[in-house]
């Protein structure tokens, strides 16, 4: 759960097919097959939902990785109202894992998303204040920044990511059906590698719901 949820290194798999078989699945363990995959090919399954996209955002390129979380809280002090330099402080906590630092950071964000006009700065910027939120049990914070940022409608892979994380949202208010809601539409129109790639990110959140089997069988 404290993982992060956007890895912004790229991907580079080739195109190496992963496949997963559920027929010597065996119900009586409680396993439905992709259980026995390794944690290793579960992470490979995961880079499937291409998020490298988002290092274009310019919001990303704005952000100095080299900037120690000192020095970055010394820029937003002397430019407190600075989106740009909100999200650098609180990458700088999530890059450590320090989520409740990473959310009172961006929770001065909350209500200005609309500000940010690049759509992919905004969903960047939505989903780690979603994923901060999320880490710190506030789903009503995690679901009001996503619905105050809208859907990205110009990009389908844009648009996926975002129903990804409502999706998982969803899943943590213990919402079924608006999870499933989310769940399938972020793999409507999908190649197999795509909603392959969403079903093995939200796989623990699916199975915490109960709807782990109703999403594999979508996919």
């Amino acid at each position: 759960p404290n993982e992060p949820l956007i890895q912004l290194q790229p991907a580079h798999m080739g195109r190496q097919r992963v496949v997963v078989d559920s027929s010597d699945a065996d119900p009586e363990r409680g396993d439905d097959g992709l259980g026995e995959v390794r944690e290793e090919d579960l992470e490979a399954l995961k880079q499937l939902l291409p998020k490298s996209q988002l290092t274009e955002a310019p919001i990303w390129k704005e952000c100095s990785t080299s900037l120690s979380t000192k020095a970055a809280k010394d820029e937003l002090r002397n430019d407190p109202t600075n989106l740009s330099l909100i999200f650098q402080l609180a990458n700088s906590y999530a890059e450590d894992l320090q989520w409740n630092q990473c959310f009172n950071v961006m929770c001065r964000g909350l209500g200005r998303i609309r500000e940010i006009k690049d759509m992919q700065s905004r969903l960047l910027f939505a989903t780690r204040f979603a994923e901060a939120a999320l880490n710190c049990k506030k789903f009503d914070e995690a679901l009001a920044v996503l619905q105050e940022s809208g859907e990205p409608h110009d990009d389908p892979n844009s648009l996926r990511l975002h129903l990804v994380a409502l999706c998982r949202v969803h899943c943590r208010r213990n919402e079924h059906g608006l999870a499933m809601k989310a769940f399938h539409r972020a793999t409507s129109g999908a190649s197999f590698d795509e909603a392959l790639g969403v079903l093995a990110t939200l796989q623990e959140e699916l199975r915490n719901l109960g709807a782990w089997e109703a999403a594999r069988k979508l996919v």
